[in-house]
């Protein structure tokens, strides 16, 4: 697995952001691929686990993931016109820029399965759960 990258952080509010520097393009309408996904032509928002329960942990990395942290929830493409990859939490706290072929870029992203103790332990208003580690493959770096 070549890394490009990782890091740990609180992600307040719990919504976290991949894609481009600005403009996300044409509303996507009522298109859902997942519960915890909102996917823009430039953007993919991803429900996490608020900040105040955790750290989430994010790994980034080109070609694949050898052990994903679960289910691959995504797995398209991203316009990025600008030539540079936004990866962090909506509010700018913690944020990693990566330069990037402008264009159409792949993008996989895996988020981790829940325990069976979270399901009982927590409510979530969700799908049952909301993932605190995220695995992002750009199979074209």
């Amino acid at each position: 697995m070549p890394l490009i990258g990782k890091f740990s952080s609180p992600i307040r509010g719990g919504v976290f952001y991949v894609g481009a520097d600005g403009e996300v393009g044409e509303d996507p309408g009522d298109s859902e691929l997942h519960p915890l996904l909102e996917v823009w032509p430039a953007l993919i928002i991803v429900n996490v686990e608020n900040g105040g329960l955790g750290e989430t942990r994010v790994r980034i990395a080109s070609t694949a993931i050898d052990d994903p942290v679960g289910p691959a929830v995504f797995d398209g493409t991203l316009h990025i016109a600008g030539g540079r990859l936004r990866i962090g939490d909506a509010e700018d706290e913690t944020v990693v820029w990566l330069p990037v072929p402008p264009g159409e870029l792949r993008v996989r992203l895996h988020v981790s399965d829940a325990e069976p103790e979270v399901h009982r332990s927590r409510k979530w208003w969700l799908s049952g759960y909301l993932p605190n580690r995220l695995d992002i493959v750009l199979p074209e770096l």
